[in-house]
């Protein structure tokens, strides 16, 4: 189990916003599906089940049952999702940059092993981001190999002892400009630059083991570090199209929840992610809202029509199944947002259609499942990723 403290908790509940039982925007399926890619772990077993069993239940039961190095992955992989997420839709808000921080430096005491019994995290000696010791600045001599400092030049201290180049003035070595022609002031040369013909050091361009300080300098990004990539250098992965550059699909259902699980876990099982919307966090928004917000995001929608209301002309006493309201109603929306081509409709018994778009085809939900192999094919022409061989 990790040694995550209650402090370390705190802050990753307060990033990941679990209040409530949620785990920052995931549904159920989409939380499934990044747990099981992400750490091989079925989220949902009854290992897991903690509590009333949320997604954010479920996750502190991951902090309480995984090693170390499984819930510094986790902390890692969703923060690195969040960013991806926030790329390709600018309007999500803001998260706390310095809480984020805090949590990748959990993140990485967890992976190198330190214990909270000896220490935790040590900020005297992390503090932030800290880059390895290696790279921060000049190294000493026994780590570069490139200046050794001669011990019978009493003219230049290690970088240790002096901060710096400083000219010791009590040892005389350090002789003016005037008197040597060779030292130049450090506001010259941006740095130190040590006098040619001192002889023990040799100018960066001539030996390669000294850089300047602006490229090691004392601090390095996370970008040179290889744990966390900032989103920057990841983009190039999403400069897609639109269509290709998505993996989610809406699906629009009605009270037959049964049939909304099928058709879910068939979209999750060809590697896509399903967005059910009373699923999905509603921060606030109306139902309109909800929808114009995850109608950005999705490659593909899927409405099920199932009997789940009974309607007719006015004066006509024979009351004939159809579909909800509101389906009908988001199967136009997402016909004008996404084009006809990006829609399918799956019928699921008798029941009456809308008449304005009867030239849609609508594919049937039978028992034997026909219906799968006709979306996954109507799915992949539209440009959605899907693995074909997941459908059986």
């Amino acid at each position: 189990m990790s040694d995550l403290s209650t402090k370390e908790k705190r802050k990753l509940e307060a990033y990941f916003e679990m209040g409530g039982g949620y785990y920052l925007d995931f549904s159920n399926n989409s939380l499934e599906a990044f747990i099981a890619e992400t750490l091989d772990i079925e989220l949902y077993s009854e290992k897991y089940n903690q509590g009333s069993g949320s997604k954010a239940n479920r996750v502190r039961a991951i902090w309480d049952l995984e090693p170390n190095h499984v819930v510094s992955k986790l902390i890692k992989e969703t923060i690195e999702n969040d960013d991806d997420e926030r790329l390709t839709n600018p309007h999500m808000k803001k998260r706390n940059a310095e809480l984020k921080s805090h949590c990748l430096q959990i993140a990485q005491r967890l992976e190198s092993g330190n214990s909270q019994k000896q220490g935790g995290f040590q900020p005297q000696q992390q503090g932030g981001f800290q880059p390895p010791k290696q790279q921060s600045g000049f190294q000493p001599p026994q780590q570069q190999g490139g200046f050794q400092p001669p011990k019978q030049q009493s003219g230049f201290q290690s970088p240790q002892q002096q901060g710096g180049f400083q000219p010791p003035k009590q040892q005389g070595g350090f002789q003016s400009q005037q008197q040597q022609g060779g030292f130049q002031p450090p506001k010259q040369q941006g740095g130190f630059q040590p006098p040619q013909q001192q002889g023990g050091f040799q100018p960066p361009q001539q030996q390669g083991g000294f850089q300047p300080p602006k490229q090691q300098g004392g601090f390095q990004p996370p970008k040179q570090q290889g744990g966390f990539q900032p989103p920057k250098q990841q983009a190039n992965n999403h400069v897609e199209t639109n269509t290709n550059r998505k993996n989610k699909v809406f699906i629009v259902h009605g009270h037959d929840d049964l049939a909304k699980e099928q058709i879910a876990r068939f979209v999750t099982q060809v590697g896509l992610v399903p967005i059910i919307l009373h699923e999905q966090a509603s921060s606030s928004k109306t139902i309109i809202e909800k929808i114009e917000k995850y109608a950005e995001e999705v490659c593909f929608a899927v409405v099920l029509y199932t009997p789940c209301d009974q309607g007719s002309k006015n004066g006509d006493n024979t009351q004939l199944p159809r579909a909800r309201q509101n389906v009908v109603f988001e199967h136009g929306y997402f016909i004008g947002k996404l084009g006809r081509e990006n829609v399918t409709a799956v019928v699921k018994g008798s029941l009456e259609k809308p008449n304005d778009i009867s030239g849609v085809v609508y594919e049937i939900f039978d028992e034997n499942g026909a219906w799968k192999l006709k979306l996954a094919k109507e799915m992949k022409n539209s440009g959605c990723k899907i693995d074909m061989n997941n459908i059986i």
